[in-house]
């Protein structure tokens, strides 16, 4: 999802739940209720495991067809690891990237990590 779009509906969210005062942090009423929050969805947080879950499904390479295209028309026989976005790519597949620099960074041996990870 855009950042854009999640702004505005945790925006909506928060205008909803707040009265005149903000009384209580948005990260607390994103907790789940037995932690003392409301159990509301943080959207961020959904989007961004969302983003992590397809970049481990292209790691894997399963057998999906948008997985198998994935490989195809971006990846041309090279690891995900090795790969940089270009400014071409689709909104998707950069905002998977920036997910992918955000958890591993500029570590040149991440991609002997992951697969020590998944023997």
């Amino acid at each position: 999802m855009p950042r854009v779009v999640i702004r505005y509906i945790t925006c909506i969210c928060q205008n909803f739940c707040r009265s005149r005062f903000a009384l209580v942090a948005w990260k607390t009423v994103c907790l789940p209720k037995h932690e003392g929050g409301l159990g509301l969805l943080d959207i961020q947080a959904s989007n961004n495991s969302f983003l992590a879950k397809q970049l481990w499904n292209i790691h894997q390479k399963q057998d999906s067809i948008w997985i198998r295209w994935i490989h195809h028309f971006y990846l041309n026989n090279h690891s995900i690891w090795n790969v940089q976005s270009q400014r071409t790519s689709s909104p998707l597949w950069k905002s998977i990237f920036a997910l992918k620099n955000q958890l591993v960074g500029d570590y040149s041996g991440h991609s002997q990590v992951i697969d020590l990870l998944t023997d």
